[in-house]
């Protein structure tokens, strides 16, 4: 901008001693090939040596995409080596080898150990770790014939009990992954998450089916209806790497996401862990449903459906959300002593 008699010379600070947001970048290219910008942060929050490491990792991430614009985002690399060795050193703490079996083949080394330990407390009912196994055997089979397969995604809709564990397994067992719907919530946001899942085939009971309508196989039936099916295990192969289930965040702020978890995720959150006492001993209490609750069978241990008030209602929900309630009702169990919680709720 020229203005007659008014002497014109480049801005080159751009700080006023404040700052409008914690951290700001500014970009800018003049030519098309060169990018130009500065940074500013909140010196109360952020140290000039962070701020600059942060902009040294942005630069570094650009010059790999423009060296190479067809490499896919897993494949960028944000850390050096000094710092990848740090983190997966002396910062990673205790490490534990979970191997490369799934989910499922855990589950079913727990079933070949102590058939006859109980694995479920639903109520009056004790189901044993040989009973559940074979519950989700027939219905595994059954779902298979209709088409659930690997790589699929199947929507779980049911009241917590029995012929919910049931399902969740049957669904891993199929090779499927599951994403649970709880009955809890709205019907829209149960629309909503089946949508987003992708879900192709959808369990649940004559008293929910209407909740949840769309263009999957929505299947009614519960294993006692199956009798007549082969109550062993399939036999199909699941890679730790599969998937196995789809969670989603509250959406407490914005649209629900979406975080799926492979077999060797679920695995890992019951072995070698500091933050709970996992094994055949232990007792879990399931206020809601939770795939941390079905990794616990995978050491052997005891669940227990929690029964009202935890299991309906906001309230409930608020009491529970950021625990796992030690059950009051498994009178005949030992329980665990202190509340964990379990990841990947």
């Amino acid at each position: 901008m020229n203005l007659a008699g008014v002497p014109a010379s480049e801005v080159s600070g751009l700080a006023n001693g404040s700052v409008k947001f914690d951290l700001e970048f500014l970009l800018r290219s003049d030519d098309g090939r060169r990018l130009h910008g500065a940074v500013l942060f909140a010196a109360e929050l952020f140290d000039e040596v962070t701020v600059r490491r942060m902009t040294r990792v942005l630069g570094d991430v650009l010059v790999q995409v423009l060296d190479e614009p067809g490499v896919r985002l897993s494949g960028l690399e944000v850390l050096s080596g000094a710092e990848r060795e740090l983190l997966t050193g002396p910062w990673a703490g205790a490490t534990a080898d979970t191997g490369d079996v799934s989910l499922v083949g855990r589950f079913e080394e727990q079933v070949a150990r102590h058939p006859g330990r109980i694995a479920l407390v639903d109520g009056e009912r004790r189901i044993t770790y040989a009973e559940l196994n074979a519950a989700a055997n027939r219905w595994a089979r059954h779902l298979s014939s209709r088409g659930l397969g690997r790589g699929d995604m199947a929507g779980v809709l049911l009241e917590r009990g029995a012929d919910f564990a049931a399902a969740v397994i049957a669904v891993v067992k199929t090779g499927a992954g599951y994403t649970l719907l709880d009955p809890d919530f709205p019907d829209e946001r149960l629309r909503s998450a089946a949508t987003d899942a992708g879900i192709r085939h959808l369990l649940t009971c004559p008293s929910l089916a209407a909740r949840v309508d769309g263009p999957w196989t929505t299947h009614t039936e519960a294993p006692a209806e199956l009798p007549a099916l082969d109550s062993g295990n399939l036999g199909l192969p699941i890679g730790p790497d599969d998937s196995a289930c789809l969670m989603f965040t509250s959406g407490s702020t914005g649209r629900p996401k979406g975080i799926l978890s492979s077999h060797r995720n679920l695995v890992s959150t019951v072995s070698g862990q500091s933050y709970g006492r996992f094994g055949p001993d232990e007792v879990f209490s399931s206020a809601r449903p939770s795939p941390g609750t079905r990794s616990a069978w995978s050491s052997g241990a005891r669940c227990c459906m929690a029964e009202p008030p935890y299991s309906s209602g906001a309230a409930a929900r608020a009491r529970t959300d950021q625990r796992v309630v030690p059950s009051t009702r498994c009178d005949d169990a030992p329980v665990v002593g202190e509340s964990v919680q379990l990841p990947g709720r």
